[in-house]
């Protein structure tokens, strides 16, 4: 399998792009019309439709954003944990 580089594309060549993929055109013409990989293409058909980028990134930050907000309860915890020993 060949390495292929990110290339920086105009948004006409991305419209052009995702305008032929809508028109039915097939996966491999596409890949080798445009020299681009097949992630690359799924990347954009993602992008085009409003969608992340990188599914796996999102679930990440949502992931995270979870566990933040379970730190968050923890520390309230023990913060009234340690205000009881103090009182007592």
């Amino acid at each position: 399998m060949a390495f292929m580089s990110r290339k920086a594309r105009s948004k006409e060549e991305v419209n052009e792009i995702v305008k032929a993929y809508a028109n039915g055109s097939s996966y491999n013409d596409l890949v080798k019309k445009y020299g681009i990989s097949v992630a690359s293409l799924h990347r954009l058909i993602r992008v085009s439709r409003g969608e992340p980028p990188d599914p796996s990134k999102l679930k990440q930050a949502k992931k995270i954003e979870r566990l933040e907000k379970t730190l968050l309860q923890q520390e309230k915890i023990i913060s009234i944990l340690k205000a009881a020993l103090k009182k007592s």
